[in-house]
């Protein structure tokens, strides 16, 4: 040390430089003298030194970790907050898509039973309506065949019933074949099936165009 100061002291203007180099030198050896003055001071000494150390290298590094782990922390608790809020949101469609096709599926249901209800009626309506026809040109029949033929030229029994099953008031029984003749028993069973052909094509159409999607 004493040659450095007397180098410095060589060198012109750095008489401030040399003085703190000195004062430097003295509080050196002053916390050295210090140290091996006591064991109990150079304990003091090193646990000053590892308080140092973890203030400077250890402390800030382990905030920073900390920093970040906690960003990673609030990182990781949005995204299982995002993952459930999308698991909800996908469970709550799913309600929605099953509600919707229950409803979907019960007035399906009630609008093809309502169009076979209204097709019904009107099958039975409509073969109401030819048996109540054949009745009145069975009875028209059995009046005409009944009647007493005059010394006129009186359509016998059969032509007076089958001239009364074609009057015009009486459409819809079909009208007899002039080469095979069909009875009004027979005449009636083929209105029937007929009307059952339409009361199917019918239910059919019906069925047809009712709206399966919500």
């Amino acid at each position: 040390m004493s040659r450095l100061r007397a180098l410095l002291a060589l060198v012109p203007g750095l008489g401030p430089l040399r003085a703190a180099v000195g004062g430097i030198w003295r509080a050196c050896w002053a916390v050295f003298a210090w140290i091996f003055a006591d064991w109990r001071h150079a304990a003091l000494f090193v646990l000053a030194l590892e308080s140092l150390h973890a203030n400077v290298f250890e402390i800030p590094g382990l905030r920073s970790e900390l920093v970040e782990a906690s960003a990673d922390e609030t990182r990781a608790r949005k995204r299982a907050e995002a993952a459930e809020a999308t698991v909800s949101n996908l469970q709550d469609a799913a309600r929605q898509a099953e509600a919707m096709q229950e409803s979907n599926l019960r007035r399906v249901a009630a609008e093809r039973a309502a169009k076979d209800q209204e097709v019904l009626r009107d099958y039975q309506d409509r073969l109401a309506a030819l048996r109540a026809r054949h009745e009145r040109l069975q009875s028209q029949a059995a009046a005409a065949a009944a009647r007493v033929p005059g010394p006129t030229d009186v359509p016998s029994s059969l032509d007076s019933a089958r001239g009364t099953a074609e009057a015009p008031d009486d459409t819809g029984l079909p009208p007899a074949l002039v080469c095979e003749p069909m009875n009004l028993h027979e005449r009636l069973i083929a209105s029937e099936q007929a009307e059952q052909l339409n009361a199917l094509i019918d239910a059919v159409e019906g069925q047809a165009a009712i709206r399966t999607n919500p």
